[in-house]
């Protein structure tokens, strides 16, 4: 099947629409009625303006890319999206703001470009591995919590600065570079220090499983 670009899609039926091949907008993708399948094929799908949805995703194990070039960017619609795999990959000073909470079934990347929880502190949730590769500031915590809740890796090339971080899972995360929790971190799992290093601004509660094997834990606030 031969791959389309789309300039603005919305998908508004009461059947099922399905990929059959990687696809992209350039522009805004809009789920207003139904469900967009990116299919047992698991094809991914660029989206280079707003993704709307007040619909179903059903994402099974594919990639949606939110990759728009010189414009500012949205996730959110009426319904809660959940992702697999979501990567932010747009240009340098383009921003990918959340309008509703997020679930990330698999890995959430970001290669460039910047992430926004926004002032209204939407969550996000990941079940995957948690890579920065742009920078610091790409991550824009707000006042909002960042929720881990599976088998992963917090790490990239860049270390991410978090407001709130909760740590759920009953398997165990792990840092892959310095990490800092501007306000509480949180632990009803397991996280395990291996040789980086974690700064916590405020509040440490664990009610799970926190190891150390090296690297640094350093408090700057009350805790």
């Amino acid at each position: 099947t031969v791959s389309i670009s789309f300039n603005n899609l919305t998908i508004n039926t009461t059947k099922i629409v399905s990929l059959g091949a990687n696809e992209t907008v350039a522009g805004t993708f809009t789920i207003a009625l139904g469900t967009f399948d990116v299919s047992t094929a698991n094809h991914s799908l660029g989206v280079g303006g707003d993704f709307i949805n007040n619909g179903t995703l059903r994402q099974r194990s594919g990639t949606i890319t939110m990759n728009g070039s010189g414009t500012s960017q949205s996730i959110g619609g009426s319904t809660a999206t959940t992702f697999y795999n979501l990567i932010i990959a747009g240009g340098a000073s383009d921003v990918v703001s959340l309008a509703n909470s997020t679930t990330v079934g698999g890995a959430f990347t970001i290669t460039s470009g910047s992430f926004d929880v926004t002032v209204n502190d939407y969550p996000l949730t990941v079940y995957g591995n948690f890579t920065n590769n742009a920078s610091s500031a790409a991550f824009v915590a707000n006042k909002g919590t960042v929720t881990l809740g599976g088998t992963l890796t917090v790490g990239g090339t860049a270390s991410t600065i978090f407001n709130d971080l909760t740590i759920s899972s009953s398997k165990t995360i792990t840092l892959g570079n310095d990490e800092t929790v501007e306000d509480t971190l949180t632990i009803t799992g397991t996280l395990h220090i291996t040789t980086y290093n974690l700064t916590i601004g405020n509040t440490f509660t664990n009610n799970g499983t926190f190891k150390t094997t090296g690297g640094n834990v350093t408090f700057t606030g009350n805790t």
